[in-house]
């Protein structure tokens, strides 16, 4: 019985460490792609932040 648990735990984990590993993926990707949409726009972290705003006004 104890090692069902123990191998619902490592599923369970490993599932929460490939959707986090996703996000993060899928979040730089945004970033990356926002950052090279207007060559003419400023760099730097708040350039960043600022082309995802516009991203998400459409």
């Amino acid at each position: 019985m104890q090692s069902s648990t123990n191998t619902t735990r490592r599923v369970r984990t490993t599932a929460v460490v490939v959707l986090i590993a996703a996000a993060v993926w899928a979040g730089t990707t945004v970033v990356r792609n926002s950052s090279h949409a207007d060559t003419s726009a400023p760099t730097g972290p708040v350039a960043h932040l600022r082309n995802a705003v516009e991203l998400i006004r459409g």
